[in-house]
């Protein structure tokens, strides 16, 4: 409600349409918090988190393709801003675009090496491509740099699989 009002109160004043999408976005309000992200980028046409944003509500809805313009559209905008690199790796690696997505994890490893899944996603990448040992590598790295990530072990542990190392396999599982 406080940000509906925001938007009342100042109807052109893009960070509050930006904030708006936020909550929506949270909210899991999916099509209402693009709606706000536009009304937020017309008004902050170079603001690249309204573009990341926006692209991770699409992604939400499984349009990978409007979201990877969006990511894209935030890059261009701000080419430091990782966390847009990263979201594209994640979605190039769901549609099975691998190579593309290592070289989106090889930007954030550039710009912030300490971030907390990228490892993962070049992990999954690298797996995508069948180099398993170098895969196994990634999540190893990802579990050392945050161990609570469940998603690095299962990863990790289902490579070892496939390279039938049993053993491993069981030991990686959390």
């Amino acid at each position: 409600p406080s940000f509906l009002k925001a938007v009342d109160l100042q109807p052109n004043f893009g960070l509050a349409w930006f904030n708006l999408g936020n909550a929506l976005l949270e909210d899991k309000q999916w099509s209402e918090a693009i709606e706000a992200y536009g009304q937020a980028s017309s008004l902050i046409p170079d603001h690249a988190a309204t573009y990341n944003n926006c692209g991770n509500a699409f992604t939400s809805q499984q349009c990978y393709a409007e979201a990877l313009e969006l990511y894209e559209a935030a890059v261009t905008c701000d080419p430091t801003f990782c966390e847009a690199y990263f979201n594209q790796a994640v979605i190039y690696n769901l549609t099975g675009r691998f190579l593309q997505a290592i070289e989106a994890c090889h930007h954030v490893l550039q710009l912030r090496p300490e971030h907390p899944k990228v490892m993962n996603a070049l992990g999954v990448a690298l797996a995508g491509i069948k180099h398993h040992v170098a895969a196994i590598d990634a999540f190893e790295k990802a579990v050392a740099q945050t161990p609570d990530q469940d998603e690095a072990w299962s990863n990790m542990a289902g490579t070892y699989e496939i390279l039938q190392k049993h053993t491993d396999a069981v030991r990686r599982c959390r």
